[in-house]
């Protein structure tokens, strides 16, 4: 019985140049691959994050998102920008004071200055006090807050005080003032 095969007889030289050109395509193709791989869960998370973004900013989600201001500090000379303190009174109540910019005294560690201020002062009974003040000084270490110029404190309960000069014990949610007051409450005022 005979065989017959369909081999046939290759050139050597020319054998040489086909593997040369499979090894090229082979490496254009390994190429690509690599690419590839790399290539498109890049572009997957960027058009999750495009379509996220076009979904929050046509929803108006972020109108809605409070705004927040981070406080700054400056190395230059312990300056703070947008401070923020709060504590809790001795009766169960709280206080918070804000200001503009706070400046730490180098001598005295405990005192800070600061300017344009504004906070609010809520007792036992939920019962709230805000005051505005040009500038003061917050001891930290006592928790005393001394206030200067056009001072202005409102109650839940109608009382409003006009001073130019006042101390707070939030501790203990106390304000006095050696200086003259104008205090005005819906049965009358007081001026002393």
């Amino acid at each position: 019985m005979a065989t017959t095969t369909g081999l046939q007889h290759f050139d050597e030289a020319a054998d040489a140049t086909s593997r040369a050109r499979l090894f090229a395509k082979s490496r254009r193709h390994t190429l690509t691959v690599v690419t590839l791989r790399r290539l498109l869960p890049v572009a997957c998370l960027a058009m999750i994050g495009l379509y996220g973004w076009y979904l929050m900013r046509s929803s108006a989600l972020l109108a809605g998102l409070p705004q927040l201001t981070m406080p700054e500090i400056t190395a230059k000379d312990l300056t703070m920008h947008n401070p923020h303190y709060e504590g809790y009174n001795k009766d169960g109540g709280t206080y918070s004071i804000r200001a503009v910019t706070a400046r730490q005294e180098f001598s005295q560690a405990g005192l800070i200055k600061l300017e344009t201020i504004s906070g609010e002062m809520i007792d036992a009974n939920k019962s709230k006090t805000t005051l505005a003040a040009v500038r003061g000084d917050y001891d930290n270490t006592n928790s005393i807050l001394d206030l200067f110029e056009k001072i202005d404190i409102d109650t839940d309960t109608g009382m409003k005080a006009r001073l130019t000069e006042a101390r707070i014990l939030t501790k203990d949610n106390i304000v006095t003032s050696k200086k003259p007051v104008h205090i005005e409450f819906p049965a009358g005022s007081i001026d002393a």
